[in-house]
């Protein structure tokens, strides 16, 4: 392909996906705590990054992300919406062309223990220092539930599942999806548990509150993107 067609397929890419993003960011739920939002972004974010690229990936994650906060009244967000989820979606693409060119050995050789080292910290840190009541609204409705080991051995578990099941098919492109997904999801609950911090002024107790819910966006973008950028990939759909 042409560069001056590279750069034409970006472009496009870009715009239908990054409409993907936030239309799929629209399908909410509000944390009060945190004056925050349980989102399905993720999906498109992931799914985005890995058939478009991390440049596609950063676009998408981040404008569509952004405008999403500004139109559904979130507007305090959307300046950090837009640094953490364009890294994130750039993240994601970038590891899943590096990995692509590192190939089958080098992925199934030394990446899966250490998404089980990863694993197993996140284990021991939500334990240690997340646990406690959450809430949000479900149609205006209060809904809150307890965080606790019960639910980061549920993480782990949804965590470590698609690597084992990737690993055991011999399955490269599910495991290289999975291993360019986590990071970049991990670089978005640490972006907003910060930005909450930092530029909102919420305690880390506060911003505490809405990491399960970031991990439960990670967690379902994961499982979606896993499928659907798979699908779209061998369907052509995709830039490089």
């Amino acid at each position: 392909m042409s560069s001056r067609g590279l750069e034409v397929k970006i472009i496009v890419y870009s715009a239908i996906l990054t409409a993907l993003v936030f239309g799929a960011t629209m399908v909410a739920m509000e944390i009060p705590a945190t004056g925050g939002y349980f989102n399905l972004g993720e999906t498109m974010v992931y799914t985005s990054a890995i058939i478009g690229g991390p440049l596609v990936g950063a676009i998408a994650g981040g404008i569509g992300s952004s405008l999403a906060d500004i139109y559904s009244g979130y507007g305090n967000y959307a300046p950090g919406t837009l640094l953490i989820k364009g890294i994130e979606g750039f993240i994601v693409g970038y590891l899943f062309l590096y990995l692509t060119r590192k190939g089958s050995k080098w992925i199934g050789t030394y990446l899966l223990p250490i998404i089980g080292i990863v694993d197993a910290g996140l284990y021991w840190l939500g334990t240690q220092y997340l646990v406690g009541e959450a809430t949000f609204y479900v149609f205006s409705k209060a809904v809150t539930f307890h965080v606790g080991v019960w639910f980061w051995a549920l993480v782990s578990l949804l965590l470590a599942i698609p690597a084992i099941y990737f690993y055991a098919k011999s399955d490269i492109e599910g495991l290289t999806i999975t291993y360019s997904i986590i990071p970049g999801g991990l670089e978005m609950i640490l972006g907003y548990y910060l930005y909450e911090i930092i530029v909102i002024g919420l305690t880390p107790q506060q911003a505490g509150t809405e990491v399960p819910f970031n991990f439960g966006q990670m967690i379902i973008g994961l499982f979606v993107a896993l499928y659907l950028a798979k699908a779209l990939r061998e369907a052509g759909v995709r830039v490089l």
